[in-house]
């Protein structure tokens, strides 16, 4: 079966398991545009993420 993965889910279940194993700590900065380079993709699936897990309160997202 194909299944259709969305770009920005995937990146979402990246950040999370970076909190959740501890690899990413209280205060750490998570910068759009370098998860972006890191990941090879736009910045707009990144910024779709970081949306769901500010709404999830898994981060906040601050401007600049």
């Amino acid at each position: 079966m194909i299944q259709r993965v969305v770009l920005s889910d995937q990146v979402k279940e990246e950040l999370l398991d970076g909190i959740m194993s501890g690899r990413r700590q209280p205060g750490d900065r998570l910068v759009e545009s370098q998860i972006a380079r890191r990941m090879g993709i736009s910045q707009s699936p990144v910024r779709e993420a970081l949306r769901d897990l500010a709404a999830m309160r898994f981060v906040e997202v601050l401007p600049h």
